[in-house]
């Protein structure tokens, strides 16, 4: 992950060159005790955009200013009995192979696993919903287990569910399509948002809990078969600005409707946000939170802090739930 920039009067031109890497760290000190890989091979492809990204006008200095990511980006992992899943966006890869031919202009979602045992990784498959079109962004995807079954949380508003329906029969070059389908949720977060020029997106996978009898919800490891599982997940906004916030959602699948449905919002997560640094594709103080593993005394909340940071914030449980009051 690098990036460099260029700036000619008041037009500024930022690109990261990103790539996803997998290792086994040190629980306490985070160094790598396994050699680091890439799932995705992006070395050998073109992740260049298909076309120019547009420019985002900044009131503060009336700059132009727009960031290019050449690679995979916004990783986040699934434990699944002895696999891990992976998903990430990127621009669908370019080769040689496939030079003079149309390539997707969008970001667009990819999954594939890890073996824990062999380490080996699964071929990369696309996550493409076969009544999207080929020209919009798929990014920040939520993966989660309910009954068995791998589903994703796809949109916050409109709330959006959907899962996979087909393993990859179609090989292209080392990646094969996975079609998803089935949109099965109807919640709008209007109220929520009145007033707000902002945009919304998934934030870090949700964890699963269960509904006790006294209505107070229980973490749990396993995948939940019955009508009381409860996921907790994240989702941030992002106004015109480049301002970020961070909330926990709660959700659940309602037997009676057969529909899924955000039951709460949080009140805004507290992250430290580390001042901004010159060159850095940013031009606010702002935090991304991505990552979200609970412990025996709370959840551990991992995020991006200003583009400069990479941080994780112990949260106690009576803090996490202490959010929703």
């Amino acid at each position: 992950h690098g990036f460099e920039t260029r700036v000619l009067g008041r037009v500024e031109d930022t690109t990261w060159y990103t790539d996803v890497l997998v290792g086994r760290l040190h629980p306490e000190t985070f160094v790598p005790v396994t050699a680091l890989s890439s799932p995705f091979e992006a070395g050998k492809f073109d992740w260049s955009p298909c076309q120019d990204v547009p420019y985002m006008f900044v009131p503060e200095n009336q700059n132009r200013s727009r960031t290019v990511t050449t690679g995979p980006e916004d990783p986040r992992l699934l434990l699944d009995g002895d696999k891990l899943v992976l998903t990430t966006n990127m621009n669908h890869p370019t080769s040689s192979a496939r030079a003079g031919k149309t390539c997707w202009v969008p970001r667009r979602m990819f999954h594939n696993t890890i073996d824990l045992n062999t380490g080996e990784y699964s071929q990369a498959m696309l996550l493409q919903d076969p009544e999207q079109s080929l020209f919009s962004t798929e990014k920040n995807w939520l993966a989660f287990k309910h009954r068995g079954q791998l589903k994703y949380v796809r949109s916050i508003m409109p709330f959006s569910v959907v899962y996979s329906t087909k393993e990859g029969s179609t090989p292209e070059e080392h990646r094969a399509a996975t079609v998803v389908e089935s949109a099965e949720v109807d919640f709008n977060l209007a109220d929520f948002l009145a007033g707000l020029d902002i945009e919304i997106h998934g934030g870090a996978n949700p964890l699963p809990f269960r509904r006790g009898d006294d209505g107070q919800l229980v973490y749990t490891e396993s995948a939940l078969d019955g009508d009381d599982a409860v996921y907790i997940g994240v989702f941030h906004t992002r106004s015109a600005r480049g301002q970020y916030a961070n909330f926990l959602f709660q959700f659940a699948f309602n037997e009676a409707s057969g529909v899924w449905r955000i039951e709460r919002v949080s009140q805004k997560l507290d992250l430290l946000e580390a001042p901004v640094r010159p060159a850095s594709g940013v031009t606010t103080p702002m935090t991304f939170l991505s990552g979200m593993t609970a412990i025996p005394d709370g959840v551990l909340l991992a995020y991006g802090s200003s583009n400069r940071e990479a941080r994780v914030q112990v949260v106690p449980w009576a803090v996490f739930f202490g959010y929703f009051d």
